[in-house]
C-alpha cells in the first residue's frame, strides 16, 4: 500500500539544501531589495543593478582569497527588487521596521520565497550615522 507524504515542498527543498550543503556544496541565494532613495542615490536603475552585481563579485573574490572555494561558500544573485519603503535616518529603525511591520515584512517573505533565496539585503539609499 503507497502512503502519501506528508513533506510540502519547502520541506522538499530544505532536504535537498541540506543534503547539498553536507556534500560541502553552499551555494547562498541573496535577494537583493532597494528603494526608490537607493536609486536617487545611484544616479540610476542601472547603476543600482551595477553595483549589486560588483558586490556579489566582490563577495565572492573576498571568499576566494581567504580560501573559501566555491564547493564551500559561494553567493548567488537570486533576484533584485524594488521595496516600496522610505529610509528613516536611523538603521536601527530601519532594521525594526523591515522586520517588525507585519506588511512590510510579509512583502519580503514572499519575494524571499518567489525567488528561493537563503538571505535578503536592504540596500537603503539614506546615510546613517552611527
Amino acid at each position: 500500500m503507497c502512503s502519501k507524504s506528508s513533506k510540502t515542498s519547502k520541506d522538499i527543498y530544505s532536504d535537498i539544501a541540506l543534503e547539498t550543503r553536507s556534500l560541502g556544496n553552499c551555494t547562498t541565494r541573496c535577494l537583493v531589495l532597494f528603494t526608490d532613495n537607493t536609486v536617487n542615490m545611484e544616479g540610476s536603475l542601472i547603476a543600482v543593478e551595477n553595483r549589486i552585481n560588483l558586490a556579489i563579485a566582490q563577495t565572492n573574490t573576498a571568499l576566494l582569497n581567504s580560501n573559501v572555494d566555491d564547493c564551500e561558500l559561494r553567493i548567488e544573485l537570486a533576484a533584485i527588487e524594488k521595496l516600496n519603503f522610505t529610509e528613516s535616518f536611523s538603521i536601527f529603525d530601519d532594521v525594526t521596521r523591515l522586520r517588525d511591520n507585519t506588511t512590510i515584512n510579509d512583502i519580503v517573505e514572499n519575494l524571499r520565497n518567489v525567488h528561493d533565496a537563503d538571505i535578503v539585503v536592504l540596500l537603503a539609499g539614506e546615510n546613517y550615522f552611527v
